[in-house]
């Protein structure tokens, strides 16, 4: 009986739409981007990492950290404003293109081990691997 109710509890709990890992539990990681749209090449390497309380993200922007929040629904996403430490480097333009497209964001597929985030008429604008 101890083992049915068990059973049930979890069933229910996986089962429950309003779980805030519920579906997109596969996107919840840390993610290295490898590719901007409007960059050859990659001088540094931004890093996304989602985090299921108070839907916040964050991570390193390639020279900064930066700090934002983000809403998902189904495949849908969207960044909420992003702020960021304040240091200079020598290149920014990874940071700067980088942050520019996040609030462009529209949608997100994971295929594999790798994250697409398109914009709203579907262009692939960040790709990025699972740590």
């Amino acid at each position: 009986m101890k083992y049915l109710f068990i059973f049930i509890t979890l069933t229910f709990v996986s089962m429950n739409p309003d779980s805030k890992s519920s579906g997109n539990s596969e996107l919840m990681k840390e993610w290295t981007v490898i590719k901007i749209k409007g960059l050859e090449k990659l001088s540094s390497s931004p890093t996304i990492a989602f985090q299921v309380e108070d839907s916040k993200v964050g991570g390193f922007a390639g020279c900064n950290n930066y700090f934002s929040t983000y809403t998902i629904s189904e495949n849908t996403l969207s960044f909420g404003n992003t702020g960021s430490t304040r240091k200079m480097c020598p290149d920014m333009s990874v940071e700067d293109t980088f942050l520019r497209l996040l609030p462009k964001i529209a949608r997100y597929e994971i295929v594999k081990k790798e994250l697409y985030l398109y914009d709203q008429t579907d262009e692939i604008l960040i790709t990025a691997i699972s740590q």
